[in-house]
């Protein structure tokens, strides 16, 4: 695993576990301020790769001339599995699901069958699997999220969106935050 994809899985886990974990003896005397001997040179010594991008749109009138924002890449085995965002404002303002594979997280392939999901809006995707079957939350159009599944990675079932709430019950406004702005207007 890359240092990049090391510190921001171990980020994640902090973040995430709050205060539900027992802290080492060291991270419990500076929970306040953490110090940089608290984290070690793998996840905050970063370098830039000098081949950036590693994955990129196209820039050619494809589906997938340009990639939106986040994708999500998940090892399984020897396997880099990536599911991306293509689209091409000249053919549809649609975002289409694509898939790509990679042995080493460098040199990556895209599916012959792109884009592997053509019938809604999808980005900002996250991936789990579960037993045989993969669970993909997204976004689709207007920051409606929804949930989709496949067993193979490629072929996927969508499920419709998501009854997201507040913690007063209430039902998330879609695009917007408790306070009713929209999330890109922070």
């Amino acid at each position: 695993m890359n240092r990049r994809c090391y510190g921001l899985m171990v980020l994640l886990i902090i973040a995430t576990a709050g205060d539900s974990i027992e802290l080492a003896p060291s991270a419990r005397k500076t929970k306040e301020k953490a110090t940089a001997e608290d984290f070690p040179p793998e996840i905050v010594d970063f370098i830039p790769y000098q081949g950036n991008p590693l994955f990129a749109g196209t820039g050619k009138n494809t589906w997938d001339c340009k990639i939106r924002e986040r994708g999500y890449i998940l090892r399984e085995g020897n396997t880099y599995h990536m599911w991306y965002t293509g689209y091409n404002d000249d053919r549809s303002d649609t975002k289409y699901l694509g898939y790509a594979t990679s042995p080493d997280g460098l040199k990556w392939t895209r599916h012959p069958s792109n884009p592997i999901f053509d019938h809604s809006w999808v980005e900002d995707m996250f991936v789990v699997k579960h037993d045989s079957v993969y669970y993909m939350f997204a976004e689709g159009r207007n920051d409606i999220a929804h949930m989709m599944t496949s067993t193979d990675r490629v072929h996927w079932q969508d499920h419709g969106k998501l009854d997201i709430r507040y913690t007063t019950g209430e039902p998330l406004r879609p695009g917007t935050d408790k306070n009713g702005l929209r999330y890109y207007d922070y």
